[in-house]
């Protein structure tokens, strides 16, 4: 036999963790593209507030103020970039990926997603 034989034969469990801990290392990469996602998405939600609270506060009239939201109902499809993220979890949680990270990324992409959805800008008065 082998040396290398002779070693896995000896100890079967070192090539089982050295298997595991490659799998492992995989699937976190599915957990961290669901994070990035989040985090671009509020970059984008804190942005279009930010460009919301500017054009909210340059309207005069109360009635250009009341229906305000229905004026600029363009920013709900950026709430899709979170949605996408949560669903990238979904393939996570298939994969039995650590649960505190696929924690953080639902975190982050519910955020993102809130941030878009809720008129933040109006507290900002």
């Amino acid at each position: 036999m082998h040396n290398k034989e002779q070693s896995t034969l000896a100890n079967p469990a070192s090539v089982d963790l050295i298997t595991i801990t490659k799998h492992n290392s995989k699937l976190t990469k599915i957990a961290k593209v669901s994070s990035t996602v989040g985090i671009i998405g509020i970059f984008i939600s804190l942005r279009l507030q930010i460009d919301l609270y500017a054009r909210y506060m340059s309207t005069i009239s109360g009635k250009t103020r009341a229906l305000f939201l229905f004026k600029h109902l363009n920013i709900y499809p950026f709430a899709l970039i979170g949605l996408f993220g949560i669903l990238i979890l979904v393939f996570a949680i298939t994969k039995k990926e650590n649960k505190i990270n696929i924690a953080k990324a639902f975190m982050l992409n519910l955020l993102a997603v809130l941030g878009i959805l809720l008129p933040v800008y109006y507290y900002f008065v």
